[in-house]
């Protein structure tokens, strides 16, 4: 889309940044010293400052959870996700957190209950706009196991590279257990509340709605 004008740098040709000047755009990194006109530095990732501290993430960055309810490895009865959490498969996005929240008070209500934890599914969803007028998608379907959580199918899973404006994903069922709930629905049937047996029992609707 940009030719020329966009270059991204990974950090394993140019090493760490250990510099950076605001005044020049200079950045320093342990190989070389590099200038740019708009410079988007990304710093490295870790779970929060708190939950490091407390000890959650085990040392990894990141903190352990179960994939089924999202309930910390390290500390009973605490509860992590979204970005923090090292869940497996997914992708660290608001569209995952959101479904991941949703999975975790289903889990938490059936443990109140006393009733057996039933995998939710968990999807992602996300749209980037790169141009006016031009997006791209990626939409993705994870099963929860016992270890962490998979990518169920790595296939037609983004928009083709230089898709046509015309181009439209075909209208199916994203997994065995429901759909996407279509954003022409009116913010107030999409904002009902859902009875509570339906959250309880972590089913496609209440997943999903």
């Amino acid at each position: 889309l940009y030719p020329g004008m966009i270059e991204r740098i990974p950090g394993s040709e140019s090493g760490a940044v250990i510099a950076v000047d605001a005044a020049t755009r200079r950045i320093s990194t342990a190989f070389d010293d590099v200038a740019a006109t708009v410079a988007n530095i990304i710093p490295p990732q870790t779970a929060s400052g708190l939950l490091i501290a407390a000890g959650l993430d085990d040392g990894l960055g990141w903190c352990p959870v179960d994939p089924l309810s999202f309930e910390s490895r390290l500390a009973p009865d605490v509860y992590v996700l979204g970005d923090s959490a090292l869940q497996g498969d997914m992708p660290k996005s608001a569209f995952s957190a959101n479904m991941q929240a949703k999975a975790c008070a289903a889990a938490i209500l059936a443990r109140w209950d006393g009733d057996d934890l039933q995998p939710a599914p968990l999807i992602n969803v996300c749209y980037s706009l790169a141009a006016p007028g031009y997006g791209f998608s990626v939409a993705d379907v994870f099963a929860p196991g016992p270890d962490k959580t998979t990518l169920m199918f790595d296939q037609a899973r983004t928009t083709p590279l230089r898709a046509a404006p015309s181009f439209t994903r075909p209208k199916r069922n994203m997994h065995d257990h429901g759909t996407i709930p279509s954003p022409r629905k009116s913010m107030d049937e999409r904002a009902r509340p859902l009875p509570r047996r339906a959250c309880r029992g972590a089913g496609p609707d209440a997943a999903l709605n």
